[in-house]
């Protein structure tokens, strides 16, 4: 965890590790007055111990009881699992039955003591990628002590709520999600201490857009955690090829990517790794082992976070949100968001790759020698041992082990040599890494195939002279030759 005091605000930062929920449960119970609550799922489990998100709901229950104003938003796919507020008269509501409710409503915030303004109690914004399920996922939450950042949520709260009102408005058509909002912000930029605060809302800011630009002026650096990163959207695909286009003017690119969605045809990861950036797909160890951070930092000086996945969904249908937070260079909240990134990205950075399959291929002589090798990248960010396993047809299966492969080579390898004693055709060769910690497992392994000829010429039987020849007869020899190999030959 990371606790900022400002000189005219709170900044708190925190990461699963320290148990979120917690944190979320905290600001719940120091609510004085109001809280306004906008979460795409609060799951209320039966399982013992309660799950978090049921401690989240038993907050909230116990804040109600001591006559704390509530309202809840959430997305409707989620909402039977608040059925327990909503026993305790809680009012809660979701996109249900409106227009778009196919789409999500993905936020994950929360406005506290902002409502009543005859209170002392300064107005706490929380948000972050952050939801209060059963499971653990690597995330991420910021707290922010604002009176302005609290106004601007509040207006983008009400426009989904329908009203400035305490109840369930009944009249349905008034209440806006999706792409039924527009920008109802008098202003998007806020001061807390020496930190510029901008806030987006989705669908109506097109967020990408703005992600965009920023990574298009960073000056040294941008490095990100990714839930998800889709290129089949074009301003994912823009946001990509922008992203190779900074590597390549030397810029430092790193990032972790969620590694269950990586094999999704819509994912950015494999289009940058190939072009060579430091991207890796997740190995949270913790939890159930799923990386669901959505944020960027740049240049060690912005922090770029919120519930909104870098996907046409989350830019262009879902409720998000998204918050640039700009400091001075090498500031706390940029330091905190990095020292995350580092912890991700030092977990997830192994990758060893074969990238050529050099021999046996194409055509090999039977009865030769043959000299199986490989080229083998080690793509990671660490020296690497491992273990690698070549296969040759029938023949040949063998395990090497390679020590001290240097991060980011190419290493040659040539395997002890055997004989070919595969019959006449084609056959198999495989050659695959064996790194216990390998996150990417899609380039472990080449095949490739390659014809065994056989070159065979026979005498089957000599045609003439045969039998008794006078003698001065002209003889002229003959006899029957067959190729018994597999490839023409001649002359001989």
């Amino acid at each position: 965890m990371l606790i900022l005091l400002l000189l005219l605000g709170q900044i708190r930062v925190y990461f699963q590790p320290d148990s979120i929920h917690k944190r979320l449960i905290n600001r719940i119970d120091s609510a004085q007055s109001s809280i306004d609550i906008c979460f795409y799922k609060i799951h209320d489990g039966s399982s013992i111990p309660p799950s978090p998100g049921s401690q989240v709901i038993d907050a909230l229950i116990s804040a109600w009881d001591r006559n704390v104003k509530i309202r809840v938003i959430t997305d409707n796919d989620n909402l039977p699992y608040l059925n327990r507020l909503r026993q305790h008269k809680i009012p809660v509501i979701s996109d249900s039955g409106l227009s778009g409710s196919s789409y999500t409503m993905h936020n994950k915030f929360a406005i506290f003591d902002y409502r009543d303004t005859s209170s002392e109690t300064p107005a706490w914004v929380w948000t972050g990628s952050y939801n209060a399920s059963e499971d653990m996922h690597a995330d991420n939450a910021i707290e922010i002590q604002s009176e302005s950042l609290a106004y601007l949520y509040t207006l983008e709260f009400n426009q989904m709520w329908g009203g400035d009102v305490d109840t369930i408005i009944r009249d349905r058509s008034r209440l806006r999600f999706h792409r039924q909002k527009t920008n109802i912000l008098p202003y998007r930029s806020v001061s807390v201490g020496p930190f510029e605060i901008r806030l987006f809302f989705s669908p109506q800011d097109s967020t990408l857009d703005t992600i965009l630009r920023e990574v298009s002026n960073a000056d040294s650096s941008i490095n990100f955690c990714l839930y998800a990163f889709s290129i089949t959207y074009p301003k994912g695909k823009d946001l990509a090829d922008t992203l190779i286009k900074r590597w390549r003017e030397d810029k430092q690119i790193g990032g972790v990517f969620c590694g269950s969605l990586t094999n999704n045809n819509w994912s950015a990861y494999p289009y940058l790794r190939d072009t060579g950036l430091l991207v890796y797909r997740d190995r949270v160890l913790f939890g159930d082992s799923l990386l669901h951070h959505k944020f960027a930092i740049l240049d060690q000086e912005k922090v770029i976070t919120g519930s909104m996945n870098w996907s046409e969904s989350g830019n262009r249908e879902n409720d998000e949100n998204t918050l640039i937070i700009t400091g001075p260079k090498g500031n706390p909240i940029a330091l905190a968001y990095d020292s995350e990134f580092v912890r991700r990205f030092q977990e997830a950075g192994y990758d060893v790759s074969v990238t050529e399959i050099i021999s046996p291929k194409g055509m090999v002589d039977s009865g030769c020698f043959i000299t199986p090798s490989c080229l083998v990248y080690n793509r990671g960010i660490k020296d690497t041992s491992y273990w690698l396993q070549m296969k040759v047809g029938a023949i040949y299966n063998l395990l090497y082990y390679v020590t001290n492969h240097p991060a980011r080579t190419y290493l040659h390898l040539q395997l002890p040599s055997l004989p070919c004693t595969l019959s006449r055709g084609w056959h198999q060769v495989s050659c695959s890494t064996r790194l216990r910690i390998d996150t990417d497992r899609s380039n472990d392994k080449k095949i490739d195939s390659f014809f065994v000829r056989v070159r065979d010429v026979g005498v089957v039987s000599l045609l003439a002279p045969t039998g008794t020849i006078d003698s001065l007869t002209t003889i002229t020899p003959a006899c029957s030759v067959y190729n018994f190999g597999t490839t023409t030959e001649g002359p001989y």
